[in-house]
């Protein structure tokens, strides 16, 4: 019996080590993945160094600034609100102009206008080759200092050179206008010799997300703290990873703390938020044995240096990962991208709700495949991550075939939970695809429902321009007091170009389509006055370049009432209409050279 039991001791023993092998080739798969996936612009091309150089649009506007309205995708776009003054905006993207820019807009007067910083987010060799990065990412301190991090893949010069990649930051004191970088540039930095055939010896750091710790009762008060996926694809050590900056630190720390520990299968997707205790606490996407997947949570009470053992917080059935679908088709998007987009936000407030935790997913299911369609899920904890409620679909179309994915989220001033994600409900063939909206006022329970935007992507031609990276995964949801402002990256003209869009939907007015319009300084609309109004309406705006404009008008179901085109050129400009409209609620387009515009308004 003792030989019996020592045989099957070592079996067991056996059995897990070859698993451990197994899963250490799944982690240095998932590395080179990664490093491929990022290198997705063309070897050698030179870094634009001046992002205003676009491509032209059209012949009617040579030689000028286009920022989101550039004939160039834009993608993986995020954004942050200035909670002390919400008049301030800032917002950064992805662009593919023949190699990688990430240009920076900001907005001092709530998104009316938007401006382009002159701060090129590239590595600081003169003759650097970038061969792709990405990942932008925003945080503002408690003070108003404003945090950028992005990722660079570059060869140090046009020769065999080193290798890099680099996760850099950078800091703002004036809202995202300009920008400062520190001795050390680097969150996280791995450098190889011998030029780019040994990127995949490069340790990676993936996927980071930032968050500051803003209560002035927390020991660590204004610490910024980023995660990440650290891995390399010789070894297979792959890990969420945490690096920090005090409040009066100059640098990041420059060794990470292993949040995750255990010897995971798969890991990814590492996510981090702070409450007003100054717990940090991190949740991220795994697998144990690579066949159930679920997300997890764990957290920190010394400010980042230590943290618990991970808990699962719920199962979840994603695609790619866990079972299949009878056809996982998701148009636009490839199946090397069906992502959880798993994020997290907590409740600072100090109201009904403060220190609560929300996690929201992609998924069609939690421990089963429960919809052909992929939903929006959420799940909370109201005692500091001990205990999860069971996720609920915050999508309310009541359909199991239609795709809602990639949600972002974000807790306002109010403790209002708001999320943001690309919709097909409205489409019987599942292609074209809207932004839609959801808020919750009592501390994540209910949702309510709004589309976003005025017109859909038919997302067939989604990636055409980009070498197939499409969307990204990234969007972002905001708020104020009043409003909802999600940011997504926008093909209605269904030509594979992308642009940038942004919207103000009102919490309460419940308007089906409140948007704003995409990110450019070519125009600057001024203001649509009065509002409300009575026998006349009037459009104060100015051209940076000439443009056709053609003004529409709208009730907020969509139904065109009336419009009217104008050739304009560059310069100020006011148009007035009659209105002779019953009282209720419109909506007043602008359409221009450089994409279209929504102001509502109502009539007395």
């Amino acid at each position: 019996m003792l030989k019996l039991i020592f045989r099957l001791t070592l079996l067991s023993l056996l059995s897990q080590a070859v698993q451990a092998q197994d899963y250490s080739e799944k982690r240095k798969e998932l590395v080179r993945e990664i490093i491929e996936e990022k290198a997705h612009f063309p070897q050698g091309v030179p870094i634009q160094s001046d992002i205003r150089q676009g491509v032209n649009r059209s012949a009617s506007i040579p030689n000028e600034v286009l920022v989101s309205g550039v004939n160039a995708p834009e993608s993986e776009v995020h954004a942050a609100i200035y909670k002390a003054d919400t008049n301030r905006l800032v917002s950064s993207a992805m662009r593919q102009q023949g190699g990688l820019a990430m240009p920076i807009w900001y907005s001092s007067d709530f998104g009316n206008s938007w401006q382009l910083s002159p701060f090129s987010p590239n590595p600081p060799n003169t003759n650097a080759v970038l061969f792709g990065g990405g990942d932008p990412n925003f945080v503002y301190d408690d003070n108003g200092r404003l945090y950028y991090s992005w990722i660079n893949l570059f060869q140090k010069s046009a020769v065999s050179d080193s290798i890099f990649w680099a996760l850099y930051w950078a800091y703002s004191d004036d809202f995202g206008a300009s920008w400062q970088q520190s001795p050390g540039r680097a969150i996280a930095i791995d450098k190889k010799n011998g030029g780019v055939q040994n990127i995949n010896a490069l340790t990676v750091f993936d996927k980071q997300w930032m968050a500051a710790d803003v209560s002035p009762t927390s020991p660590y008060y204004n610490s910024i703290y980023c995660t990440f996926l650290q891995g390399s694809a010789q070894t297979g050590a792959t890990y969420i990873g945490l690096r920090k900056k005090g409040p009066n630190d100059t640098e990041f720390t420059q060794v990470s703390v292993n949040v995750s520990t255990t010897n995971w299968a798969f890991i990814q997707f590492g996510n981090v938020a702070v409450t007003s205790d100054g717990t940090v606490h991190v949740t991220f996407f795994a697998s144990e044995n690579g066949q159930t997947y679920g997300f997890y949570h764990c957290k920190s009470a010394d400010g980042g240096l230590t943290f618990d053992y991970p808990d699962e917080i719920t199962q979840a059935n994603v695609p790619s990962f866990t079972a299949w679908d009878p056809n996982p088709n998701l148009t636009g998007v490839s199946l090397q991208r069906f992502y959880p987009s798993c994020y997290l936000a907590s409740d600072q407030t100090g109201g009904a709700y403060d220190g609560n935790l929300y996690l929201t997913f992609t998924a069609n299911g939690i421990d089963t495949t429960e919809t052909y369609g992929l939903d929006i899920w959420l799940s909370k904890s109201s005692d500091g991550g001990d205990n999860w409620s069971t996720p609920i679909r915050v999508n309310n179309d009541q359909q199991d075939r239609p795709h809602q994915f990639y949600s972002s989220i974000y807790v306002d001033q109010t403790g209002a939970v708001l999320l943001g994600w690309y919709d097909r409900r409205d489409d019987t063939t599942n292609i074209s695809t809207d932004y839609y909206v959801g808020i919750s006022t009592d501390g994540g329970e209910l949702f309510s429902n709004l589309r976003a935007n005025l017109s859909p992507t038919l997302f067939s031609t989604v990636g055409n321009a980009n070498n197939g990276f499409g969307i990204g995964e990234y969007t972002q949801v905001l708020g104020s007091n009043g409003s909802i402002i999600p940011f997504w990256s926008d093909g209605r003209n269904n030509n594979g170009n992308l642009d940038i869009y942004s919207a103000r939907v009102a919490k309460s007015d419940g308007l089906g389509i409140a948007e704003g319009g995409p990110i450019t300084d070519l125009i600057d609309i001024r203001g649509l006055y009065p509002n409300p109004a009575s026998d006349f309406i009037t459009l104060d705006y100015e051209l940076k370049s000439p443009s056709t404009i053609k003004m529409v008008l709208y009730t907020v179901q969509g139904k065109e009432l009336r419009s009217v085109e104008y050739n304009r050129a560059a310069g100020p400009h006011k148009e007035t209409w009659p209105l002779g409209l019953a009282a209720g609620s419109y909506l007043f387009e602008i359409q221009t050279d450089f994409g279209r515009f929504v102001k509502p308004f109502v009539v007395h």
